[in-house]
């Protein structure tokens, strides 16, 4: 990445000093989860199918064996929680201090504002798809969409689907980026989509009389 920004001669600002801080910390969270799934994977190899099958574990080596892998599992999985949202952070910081320095051009894709913020809730993977009896509903942890966004994403190929199973019975469908949505993305990070901008607010402001 590094080499790639110093191909177009980028001013490094405070906001790209912040981007490659944040992701050089990405790197090295990447590389501890790493090593916990590395000792996750030593732990489990020391336990037979035969013996995980039966449940619940008695006391003794198959139960503190599962117990530490699980230990670092959870480790792995802290250090990774935020990096899609951390790296989806960076590349904003990189478009917008692109763009404030005319390196890049474009226009922007086509797409509403509840569109774009879908968008940005898939590459962080926090928007996934349920289907509950026939009945499909799109959940996100801190926010709702309609399952309508998603099949319009769907249909203008910028969203897959894959099937995710948490637990037994579950019908559970994660949601990722194809190369033509992370083009649409990518062309507005830096940008506010225009129909979300309080335009009418800005107008009646601008023609209150000061008095």
């Amino acid at each position: 990445m590094r080499t790639e920004i110093g191909k177009v001669r980028l001013y490094v600002s405070p906001a790209v000093e912040d981007a490659y801080s944040r992701i050089r910390l990405l790197e090295t969270q990447a590389a501890l989860a790493g090593e916990h799934l590395r000792l996750v994977h030593a732990y489990l190899v020391q336990v037979s199918p035969q013996e995980r099958a039966h449940r619940p574990y008695p006391r003794g080596r198959v139960l503190d064996t599962l117990l530490e892998a699980g230990h670092h599992l959870q480790e792995a999985s802290l250090l990774t929680s935020l990096g899609a949202s951390d790296t989806l952070r960076a590349a904003t910081d990189f478009a917008g201090a692109l763009r404030a320095q005319k390196l890049i051009d474009g226009r922007p894709q086509a797409m509403s504002p509840t569109q774009y913020q879908a968008l940005r809730a898939i590459a962080t993977g926090r928007l996934s798809v349920e289907d509950t009896g026939g009945r499909e509903w799109a959940w996100m942890r801190d926010a709702s969409f309609s399952i309508a966004t998603v099949r319009s994403l769907e249909s203008r190929g910028w969203v897959r689907r894959e099937a995710h199973h948490p637990w037994p019975g579950a019908r559970t469908a994660r949601l990722y980026l194809t190369e033509a949505g992370r083009i649409a993305l990518a062309s507005w990070l830096g940008r506010v989509p225009v129909a979300s901008r309080p335009a009418a607010l800005a107008t009646r402001a601008s023609r209150t009389p000061v008095r």
